[in-house]
């Protein structure tokens, strides 16, 4: 039984490297979704595009994130399609967070 769900794990891991599209850059707005304790952040992109954050260990904190609410900020990560990774998903999918910084500080961020 163990075998069988361990297999069921990794390929599920493994079909979720292959959505993973590379490296994206967007700025946007930051907001919380849903209501305690089942919150999560996510992104409107100046382009229009949705996505949920992922916080990855030894990156950020949860707190670090949320404090970044309202705020006009720059971020970097990789993409994970909402087909591929449906709960806690945004219209676009998820945003696997490299990078964070407020958009005033980006080269060529509108003032």
């Amino acid at each position: 039984m163990k075998k069988i769900i361990l297999s069921v794990l990794l390929a599920g891991f493994a079909f979720m490297g292959f959505a993973y599209s590379g490296k994206t850059k967007a700025t946007g707005y930051i907001k919380i979704y849903g209501s305690e304790p089942f919150t999560f952040a996510g992104i409107t992109c100046d382009d229009g595009r949705q996505f949920s954050l992922v916080i990855e260990p030894d990156t950020f904190s949860k707190e670090q994130i949320y404090d970044f609410q309202g705020h006009h900020v720059f971020v970097e990560g990789g993409i994970i399609k909402a087909e591929n990774s449906p709960f806690n998903s945004l219209k676009d999918g998820k945003l696997v967070l490299k990078n964070i910084e407020p958009a005033e500080k980006t080269i060529g961020a509108k003032k």
